[in-house]
């Protein structure tokens, strides 16, 4: 899972792999080649998701951001 590599990266790159994580899954949703360039700065509309788009990108980044351990309250 994406959380337990996250683990393993420095803090000083924490930020770039987390960046990288979002920016790939935009990409997929905006159908758009891995190579091309987004806006870093612009809001996720003006990059061109819709609000079907931003309901996917929540369900995704659930998904990559399970936890690593389960926890179960008795």
């Amino acid at each position: 899972p994406w959380l337990s590599d996250y683990s393993m990266v420095d803090a000083e790159h924490q930020f770039q792999v987390c960046k990288s994580m979002l920016s790939k899954i935009c990409k997929e949703l905006l159908e758009i080649e891995e190579t091309e360039d987004l806006d870093a700065d612009a809001g996720f509309f003006e990059i061109g998701l819709d609000s079907l788009m931003m309901a996917e990108l929540a369900t995704r980044l659930k998904e990559e951001l399970k936890p690593l351990l389960h926890v179960v309250a008795t």
